[in-house]
């Protein structure tokens, strides 16, 4: 072994030592459902609500026609019409979005349009509404930061018990470790250079 691959062997060893630990010490991933069931009365939903940033939601608890019922205990999120463009919920943090519940007339149609950095990464197809709840799944597995609910009518669905996925923090911590240790690989082969 030459003495200049030596600085990539531990390099290697340190990354492989450092993934391997975290790997060990993960926690599971799970889905967190957000049902909305602590909101009471009928209002606006804050942002950083459940962790996301939510655009043209009210939420209610209160009874309602047929097609307007929660699917999980008695709130339920719902568009007044009056929010000028589609509704949409949205993070900082990137997450992995399952779907969620709606309920509205056979009349409604909508489809969920979801965003990676601004940009659009993946769309459903139109769903008509039955008068009853039914999921609405994402259909797309992989990291997003936004979900747009496009509606027509836009004041006559209900959306309620959306399911995300985190993304699990070890993630960024291994990133950080590895971009650690390649930085001070360089820093020492840097020395050794000027020297």
């Amino acid at each position: 072994m030459t003495t200049s691959s030596r600085p990539f062997h531990r390099l290697f060893g340190a990354i492989f030592a450092v993934s391997l630990g975290l790997v060990l010490n993960a926690e599971p991933v799970h889905s967190a459902t957000i049902n909305f069931d602590d909101l009471s009365g009928q209002g606006s939903l804050p942002n950083g609500y459940a962790g996301l940033d939510w655009f043209g939601w009210l939420h209610y608890d209160s009874a309602d026609g047929p097609f307007f019922q929660p699917q999980s205990g008695s709130t339920r999120l719902y568009d007044p019409g009056n929010s000028g463009s589609d509704n949409s919920f949205s993070s900082l943090t990137d997450f992995i979005f399952g779907g969620a519940h709606f309920s509205g007339p056979a009349s409604t149609t909508l489809r969920l349009v979801l965003y990676k950095d601004g940009n659009e990464v993946h769309s459903t197809s139109s769903v008509s509404m039955t008068g009853s709840y039914i999921f609405v799944s994402s259909g797309y597995g992989d990291l997003i930061d936004q979900v747009r609910v496009v509606a027509s009518p836009s004041d006559q669905f209900v959306m309620d018990d959306v399911t995300i996925v985190p993304v699990p923090a070890q993630g960024l911590t291994l990133f950080a470790a590895i971009a650690f240790v390649v930085a001070r690989y360089r820093r020492r082969e840097f020395a050794h250079r000027v020297i």
